[in-house]
């Protein structure tokens, strides 16, 4: 039975993973109003999206996306006035690079998870060159049986993961 749901889990992956893609590489057209922070203060410190300040090693900003229980809840608009601020920090060349997004949902369900995924990818402005999910949680919404169905789920589960990082490395 593990084997089908971590296939399922690749397989879903994959399938949002090229969803990003797809709207990314799309080319913006229409001119955004610059949002300054004073503006979107009460939306910015609920924190369902930052810049951590870091960047990847060819120079991608960071946007993290931390464990937020309420992710679903936040309004379209204040979703969208976050997304393009922060996108709009970093300088035209960072941003031409892409953006990595690290998104936290070890403790959400697969359902939320994809959902969350979906709504990240409807964002048109942004260009993400990679994504990187904690999922490490997931396991116990399958709950395995035993200690023996644990440890070879686990392992399972890291291939899969391992697989995955490098289709996506592959681009």
């Amino acid at each position: 039975m593990t084997p089908s749901l971590l296939s399922l889990l690749s397989r879903d992956l994959s399938t949002l993973w090229l969803l990003l893609k797809t709207r990314t590489d799309e080319i913006m057209h229409r001119d955004i109003s610059p949002l300054c922070a004073a503006d979107i203060r009460d939306q910015l410190q609920k924190r369902f999206a930052y810049l951590s300040g870091g960047r990847g090693q060819d120079g991608s900003p960071v946007i993290t996306f931390p464990d937020y229980p309420a992710f679903s809840d936040v309004p379209d608009q204040d979703f969208q006035n976050v997304m393009t601020y922060l996108t709009s920090i970093p300088s035209l060349q960072d941003a031409g690079i892409g953006f990595i997004l690290v998104i936290d949902r070890r403790q959400d369900r697969w359902t939320s998870v994809k959902a969350s995924i979906l709504r990240i990818a409807s964002h048109d402005q942004v260009r993400f060159s990679a994504v990187i999910l904690s999922l490490v949680a997931l396991a116990a919404t399958w709950r395995p049986s035993s200690l023996q169905t644990v440890a070879a789920f686990q392992g399972g589960r890291a291939a899969a993961l391992r697989r995955w990082a490098l289709f996506l490395a592959a681009g």
